[in-house]
């Protein structure tokens, strides 16, 4: 047993110890689940997905949010990327369905400066397997520009989630007032407000993430990829 656990940890040691290039390779290898989203610039040169560092005391709630749900799920079902590009880029953002039938789902979250998030939906397509699903964007000065990716194993065009519903309600945009968390940063909370409650001056509502996720129709992945300016 100890002659496991010591090279358990030899293991664990070159994982951690590999430059980031190399980790993402391997985080691909290990994580056969991990679907194959290609980023690139309007000229066709692909971007790398960077794993996103989730050690700070920060991105507790995030962290623990991902491991509690792929113990939910019995596998990776929350990939966490990242990547660089400089302001003003035009990005294409291409995935290409090895099972289906999927709704795949794009959501876009900015924060410009002394201003409050928006959550917008991107881009939503019922697929094939084989087919492609494709979405644009160009970098700006954001403070904050996330992009979650969901896929859905949906049998109809017509089969859409509580929130795709309420988007659809809302024109497909809402303002994202802020994150929480609980005494022990293991829960993440988001505080959403719709453009009905904001006209009549009224609170922001919260949802748990582990809800909103729950509220997917038999969810197969969860992207998400934070754009980094240059």
């Amino acid at each position: 047993m100890a002659k496991k656990a010591v090279a358990h940890l030899q293991i664990l040691s070159l994982i951690f110890s590999l430059p980031l290039c190399a980790f993402s390779s391997l985080l691909k290898s290990v994580f056969a689940a991990a679907p194959d989203i290609v980023i690139m610039h309007a000229g066709n040169k692909k971007i790398p997905l960077e794993p996103e560092d989730t050690r700070a005391i920060s991105a507790r709630p995030l962290a623990k949010t991902r491991d509690r749900l792929n113990a939910k799920f019995k596998r990776e079902i929350i990939f966490l990327y990242k990547i660089k590009a400089p302001e003003g880029s035009s990005l294409v953002g291409r995935y290409k369905l090895e099972d289906g039938p999927l709704r795949i789902t794009v959501y876009e979250i900015t924060k410009k400066p002394d201003s409050a998030r928006q959550l917008r939906v991107v881009r939503t397509r019922f697929c094939q397997k084989g087919e492609s699903v494709e979405f644009r964007t160009v970098t700006k000065k954001f403070d904050e520009q996330v992009y979650l990716v969901t896929a859905e194993a949906v049998t109809s065009q017509t089969e859409l989630n509580p929130h795709l519903r309420y988007m659809n309600s809302q024109n497909n945009e809402i303002t994202l007032a802020g994150f929480s968390t609980n005494w022990n940063l293991s829960t993440l909370r988001v505080h959403l407000l719709g453009k009905e409650e904001a006209e009549k001056n009224e609170v922001e509502f919260t949802k748990d993430a582990d809800l909103l996720v729950s509220h997917l129709i038999n969810p197969q992945w969860i992207v998400s990829i934070r754009v980094e300016s240059l």
